[in-house]
């Protein structure tokens, strides 16, 4: 009886180092809406050995022991995919005037596609120069939609 007793010890043992080192908490979660973000975001937990999982909604799931190493990840993927010296407007002849002036004024830019919008960067130096670009191109999109707010109560087409 007592080594019966010491064999169902053992086992339970087993099952429950087993299950322990296999199926982690997974009980924190991030997601990046840009896919090719997420795909890096991924990339990089892969890359630091981080345990997780993707569930069907495209939340990538792991363990607060991983919570440091997943913050660094995910503040490093921020700062250099959504830098704050960033633009996107809503329709593409705004962007386009907007590099327009910007080209006019002399600031270099760069752009790039996230989400199916078009975010335009540029330089920490020239950043108070834009900023009164962007705050021109601002009113001409709020003009631009009053104007059509107007046209629809009024019964006008475009």
């Amino acid at each position: 009886m007592h080594k019966m007793r010491l064999s169902y010890i053992s086992i339970l043992l087993c099952v429950l180092i087993s299950c322990g080192e296999d199926q982690k908490e997974l009980e924190l979660y991030h997601q990046f809406s840009d896919p090719e973000v997420q795909e890096r975001f991924v990339n990089e937990l892969d890359s630091k050995q981080v345990y997780y999982r993707i569930d069907e909604s495209g939340l990538v799931w792991f363990g607060a022991e991983d919570h440091f190493t997943v913050e660094s990840i995910r503040r490093e993927i921020i700062a250099d995919e959504y830098r704050k010296n960033s633009v996107a407007f809503p329709e593409n002849k705004y962007v386009q005037l907007f590099k327009d002036r910007l080209d006019g004024m002399g600031i270099g830019y760069q752009s790039r596609t996230h989400s199916g919008r078009e975010y335009v960067y540029w330089e920490d130096r020239d950043d108070g120069r834009v900023s009164k670009v962007i705050d021109d191109i601002g009113q001409i999109v709020d003009r631009d939609n009053i104007e059509i707010i107007i046209r629809e109560r009024n019964g006008i087409a475009r």
